[in-house]
């Protein structure tokens, strides 16, 4: 397959497996956080008419929050096959 060309050295190809019995269920859900300050400016600079020097003293830096949690980051790229 042409398109796999780029992902060989990050993927494992091989035939359908069966689920060992002992497997048990795992859910994985997308966590987001709503406070990027750049963002939180920008608005605010939008809804209020602020300047972007008053934006960022009304809304500093420190508002971010950070989450502690493992990440995964994907990035998907369009493929055309033949």
């Amino acid at each position: 397959m042409p398109w796999l060309t780029g992902m060989r050295d990050h993927v494992r190809l091989s035939a359908v497996a069966a689920v060992p019995s002992n497997t048990k269920h795992s859910q994985v859900r997308r966590v987001q956080v709503d406070s990027s300050s750049e963002r939180l400016r920008r608005r605010a600079m939008k809804r209020h008419g602020l300047t972007e020097e008053q934006a960022r003293e009304r809304i500093p830096d420190s508002v971010e929050k950070k989450l502690r949690l493992p990440y995964l980051q994907l990035r998907s790229q369009r493929v055309v096959c033949g």
